[in-house]
């Protein structure tokens, strides 16, 4: 019992300062951009030569072979079929952090572009391409096609934290769901845990603060975001941090 009374004072006080407070926030660690290209069977590592650090990097191997590392926040690759002049899926949610891997799975060539951002390169039938969509892109929407054929469009939709259910929104429901594991371990980001550390914290708290009331918006050609975006405003501190503490210390008693 006195233990939870501490904690519940402890989330207490931190509302109050979070209420009153701007500015000295944790921010989501960045993951390095990546990009890259595995083809076919055959060939050995090459870069491609004039790459800059934010495009894609051209290496050859096995067919099928080990994902690129996405720095264990994204998990595994979200994978989009490119198929019959179709991108499936077309318009998917995913969260910041995220490795897309678009498989070239048809009997046509095509591409994967949106300049300057991404360029697979024109790939063929058992080749794949690699993205990785990181914290700075959060929140934006980025359309692509195959350059190859009029008409065959997609968009790849980066969340915003805090989204919790990966609806484009961050709203009351993705707060509800960080109040009811806050203080919890072994989290996921469907329940709260936005900076995917395990643990459902004051960071992930503030993480959804700083994007409360938003929506996925087009980003506009080579856009990305700073880390000062993930500042939480006072309004959204204000109204979100009592309601929190309130979460919580009925959860508590109960």
């Amino acid at each position: 019992m006195t233990s939870n009374r501490v904690r519940s004072a402890a989330v207490l006080a931190c509302s109050s300062v979070l209420a009153g407070t701007a500015g000295t926030f944790a921010c989501p660690v960045p993951t390095p951009p990546l990009g890259s290209i595995l083809c076919g069977p055959g060939g050995s590592g090459a870069s491609a030569p004039g790459c800059a650090p934010d495009e894609t990097v051209h290496t050859m191997g096995g067919g099928g072979g080990a994902a690129p590392d996405s720095a264990g926040r994204g998990g595994q690759p979200f994978e989009i079929s490119v198929v019959d002049f179709t991108f499936l899926p077309n318009t998917p949610i995913i969260k910041p952090n995220t490795v897309v891997r678009w498989n070239f799975n048809g009997l046509f060539p095509h591409t994967s572009t949106r300049t300057p951002t991404w360029d697979s390169g024109v790939l063929g039938q058992g080749q794949f391409f690699d993205f990785n969509f990181d914290a700075t892109r959060a929140g934006l929407a980025y359309d692509y096609l195959c350059q190859l054929h009029f008409g065959m469009e997609g968009t790849i939709n980066v969340a915003h934290f805090g989204d919790a259910n990966l609806d484009g929104n961050v709203n009351l429901s993705d707060f509800n769901v960080l109040a009811a594991n806050f203080g919890q371990s072994n989290r996921t980001w469907e329940t709260g845990d936005f900076n995917e550390d395990g643990q459902v914290n004051l960071s992930d708290f503030n993480l959804l603060a700083s994007s409360f009331g938003r929506e996925i918006e087009p980003a506009p050609p080579g856009a990305s975001l700073d880390f000062g975006s993930f500042v939480p405003e006072p309004a959204a501190l204000g109204a979100l941090a009592p309601a929190l503490a309130l979460s919580v210390r009925r959860r508590r008693r109960a």
